[in-house]
């Protein structure tokens, strides 16, 4: 299914949740990858989707070190592009950019040390 105009990203976006649910994480990444790549979508929904590819890495690195070194740059990236997107308009929203992110951040650093400072490039969050 190939999704194009900008009000199919909520549907892009449900089904990379139902993707990422069923354990296949592969188009999970790549739906929230496509959702993030599109500009003329609204800011909030693109924030969504970062957080999400953010979140899918991070518990993607479960508990292998190898496994957090692999996906855990790949959910910093995530997380910086959410944190500059993200309008908080709910409370779920603020939370996450107060305290859920910061916290990951936060965990990821204790592991992989500083952020390199290189702007996230989004093909490379897959």
């Amino acid at each position: 299914m190939l999704f194009r105009s900008p009000s199919d990203a909520i549907a892009r976006m449900d089904l990379a949740a139902m993707e990422w649910r069923a354990g296949k994480l592969d188009p999970a990444l790549a739906g929230y990858v496509d959702v993030l790549a599109q500009e003329q979508v609204n800011s909030q929904v693109r924030a969504r989707a970062a957080l999400n590819l953010g979140n899918l890495h991070y518990e993607a690195g479960g508990n292998s070190e190898a496994q957090r070194r692999a996906h855990w740059p790949k959910a910093r990236k995530a997380y910086a592009i959410f944190l500059r997107l993200v309008r908080p308009e709910e409370g779920q929203d603020q939370f996450d950019r107060m305290l859920g992110v910061p916290y990951r951040l936060k965990e990821i650093a204790a592991l992989l040390g500083p952020d390199d400072g290189v702007e996230p490039a989004i093909q490379d969050l897959k």
